[in-house]
This record gives C-alpha cells, sequence and structure tokens, in this order.
C-alpha cells in the first residue's frame, strides 16, 4: 500500500515545505540585506577606468550612501540586543 497526502495539502514538488512566523522574518531580513549589499558594492571598473577624468568615473550614489547609514544603524541596534 502506498501512503497517501492528507487532504489539502497541494503542493508542488521542489517547493518549499510553508515556513514558521520567525523562519519567514529571517528570510525577508537575509533578502533585505542582500539587497542593501548590492547598493554599496562598487561597480568593477575596467583596468584603465582610473585613467578616466574625475567626472566619468564610477561616484557612489546617494542610494549606496542612505544603505551605508542604514546599514550602521542595523549593525548598531543588532550590537546593543547583544549586551541583553
Amino acid at each position: 500500500m502506498s501512503k497517501r497526502k492528507k487532504p489539502g495539502v497541494d503542493r508542488m514538488i521542489g517547493m518549499p515545505a510553508e515556513e514558521d512566523k520567525h523562519q519567514g522574518m529571517l528570510s525577508e531580513m537575509h533578502d533585505a540585506l542582500y539587497q542593501l549589499g548590492d547598493k554599496i558594492r562598487k561597480p568593477f571598473g575596467g583596468r584603465g577606468s582610473k585613467l578616466l577624468p574625475k567626472g566619468l568615473q564610477e561616484n557612489e550614489t546617494p542610494e549606496a550612501q542612505l544603505a551605508r547609514t542604514h546599514i550602521e544603524t542595523m549593525h548598531g541596534a543588532m550590537k546593543d540586543a547583544k549586551k541583553y
């Protein structure tokens, strides 16, 4: 005899099981950190990019500056939480 699934459990193959509340929160935070990382990473310039005039070189965007501030705030909050 084969084992049958419980009624109402329809999941596609390869689809992860439902996360609990805290696993979902961690997944969201992990994704947010990756997105912040994407904003602050410097673009890969070619070997000759340093020969370009300042106006043509890649500069940090205001978005990257905001991301850095947010990272510092979150890092400080986690360090403060560690004290408890």
